[in-house]
């Protein structure tokens, strides 16, 4: 009886050095799967103002970072632009379609090629509204015309009125026009409130309405 119960312990003690070497061998790996691939940014902030995103994250020691931006929801497959980022942990992107989603994405690129590059952090969010027009003072308004102005660093190419609902007429914007930043849009009705939208392509930039004098 004293010989079993001295081979059962034995055994135990046996199977336990075995546990405790499978689970010595297990961390051992964990450890060594982590040291030869970069940490991924731990966070991704985006700033947003109207049509322009700053973008802000945790740098990584020994990397660059590759910055992936697209006009969808995390499929990164719609128009999707990469921006190739050092020396710095921000980036700021303009000229993005107001009122949209947009998918964003970064990883840290090692500069030691023994050491992957790290997985992706992710994120989505939706741009505000863009609006180039500057505000009408009363010497800007006729009964037959308005005086559009708006900021001259943006880039637009048409302007469509309309009248309610309806689209009354298309301007197409001359370069001068493009870089004064102002037209004269005359032929119009009194005392009708009209609406201006300016294009820049098929890119919604502004809008504001106005009422023509009586």
């Amino acid at each position: 009886m004293k010989h079993n119960i001295l081979i059962y312990c034995l055994l135990t003690l046996c199977f336990t050095g075995i546990l405790i070497s499978c689970n010595d061998e297990t961390i051992f790996n964990e450890v060594e799967e982590t040291t030869d691939r970069l940490f991924r940014p731990p966070l991704l902030e985006v700033y947003i103002n109207g049509n322009e995103v700053e973008f802000k994250w945790i740098p990584i020691k020994n990397a660059t970072f590759m910055l992936e931006l697209s006009k969808d929801s995390l499929s990164f497959s719609n128009e999707k632009k990469s921006f190739e980022v050092s020396g710095t942990n921000n980036l700021r992107v303009d000229d993005l379609w107001s009122n949209t989603r947009y998918s964003a994405r970064i990883k840290a690129v090692s500069k030691d090629a023994a050491v992957k590059d790290s997985e992706f952090q992710e994120v989505t969010f939706v741009t505000g509204t863009e609006n180039v027009f500057y505000g009408i003072s009363n010497g800007q308004i006729t009964q037959n015309s308005i005086l559009l102005k708006w900021n001259p660093e943006k880039e637009v190419t048409r302007i469509e009125v309309l009248l309610g609902s309806a689209l009354e007429q298309t301007v197409n914007l001359t370069s001068s026009e493009v870089n004064l930043g102002e037209r004269l849009i005359d032929g119009l009705s009194k005392n009708n409130e009209y609406t201006f939208k300016i294009y820049w392509g098929e890119m919604l930039r502004g809008t504001i309405s106005i009422k023509t004098r009586s």
